[in-house]
């Protein structure tokens, strides 16, 4: 999706302002529902990121944050690889696209929505994306913003499939929310 449509129909003007303005119309149900209704109306091939593009361009930091982002291809074959699993863990996800390919390949093998997809992504900017492509997708998931290697988290979302989309609740308490996933790192570094 191009940068100057998806703009308009979050409703801003400039792309600095898409992160807080998608994030906002995550949380109000009724507006979520619009966009998605419409995004799918533009671009309903829901087997890749419809979002990584714009967002590459639009809100990466690579020189800071060292963000690369997984090409389809690449995320298609890794799913392959990994197989039929009930739960996932992507850390470092982005904006997704290793995830989408999973769920992707698992609903072409079962169309089952009880799969479970965990994610953890560490600057804020990505997370609406992140929540946007998961929610679109009807995914349940959880979907953390945090840095993996410190374990320190600052906010946990719970996606539950409600028939076409997700719904989403912030968990209040981080730590509780991230145990409750048996999130378990130890990277020994």
């Amino acid at each position: 999706m191009n940068k100057d449509k998806f703009n308009e129909l979050i409703g801003v003007e400039e792309s600095y302002k898409a992160p807080d303005k998608l994030m906002s119309i995550i949380f109000d149900k009724q507006k979520r529902v619009k966009l998605f209704d419409e995004v799918l109306a533009i671009d309903d091939d829901l087997s890749q990121d419809q979002l990584r593009s714009y967002f590459q361009e639009q809100q990466a930091d690579r020189r800071n944050n060292k963000q690369d982002f997984t090409p389809t291809s690449i995320a298609h074959l890794t799913a392959l690889i990994v197989g039929d699993t009930k739960s996932n863990l992507d850390s470092c996800c982005g904006t997704g696209t290793l995830t989408i390919a999973k769920w992707w390949a698992d609903k072409q093998r079962d169309d089952d929505v009880n799969h479970h997809y965990q994610m953890i992504e560490l600057t804020e900017a990505a997370i609406p994306f992140l929540l946007f492509n998961m929610m679109i997708r009807g995914m349940n998931a959880t979907v953390i913003n945090g840095n993996v290697l410190t374990k320190e988290y600052k906010h946990v979302y719970k996606l539950t499939n409600n028939g076409k989309y997700s719904d989403i609740e912030e968990v209040k308490d981080v730590q509780k929310g991230v145990e409750e996933q048996s999130i378990t790192l130890d990277l020994n570094l």
